[in-house]
């Protein structure tokens, strides 16, 4: 382990998640940024987001994450990462104020990482779904941990 984030070798990649227009503070609707080019052929073995506020899992007011490799049209997860607290597996989970969260892996011995295998100039999409009124996502940083 390397400073207990990865294995000797991981490269990590970080991108702040930011609105089209206006402040970048927070993410208060649903918006789609590009966050990682692959710079050869690599293997994604994680992607995480940080996140500055706290956002419990609730039914009605929640978040949805989908992560897509846009050049090779395939979903990077089987299973959205959500905070809606009706879903189970990668879903019903929470984010805790300015700490990492794997959007593949909920932490209980299940990893919805698929496709990972990219091809060098894949380019991955992240979409966060905001439903009804949800708290808004404050400094989001997403960190691509990949192996060449």
């Amino acid at each position: 382990m390397v400073g207990g984030l990865g294995e000797t070798g991981d490269q990590f990649h970080m991108h702040r998640l930011v609105k089209d227009t206006g402040e970048n503070a927070s993410i208060d609707a649903t918006v789609t940024n590009a966050v990682f080019i692959a710079p050869m052929a690599c293997e994604i073995i994680d992607i995480s987001m940080e996140n500055g506020s706290t956002i419990a899992a609730a039914s009605a007011n929640h978040w949805t994450i989908t992560i897509v490799n846009q050049t090779g049209d395939a979903s990077l997860i089987s299973d959205d990462f959500d905070t809606d607290s009706d879903n189970t597996g990668n879903g019903g989970r929470s984010f805790t104020a300015d700490t990492i969260t794997s959007l593949n892996d909920n932490g209980a011995g299940n990893n919805y990482l698929q496709n990972a295998i990219l091809a060098k100039g894949d380019l991955i999409r992240i979409t966060a779904t905001k439903a009804a009124s949800a708290t808004a996502i404050v400094y989001p940083m997403i960190v691509v941990r990949y192996r060449i």
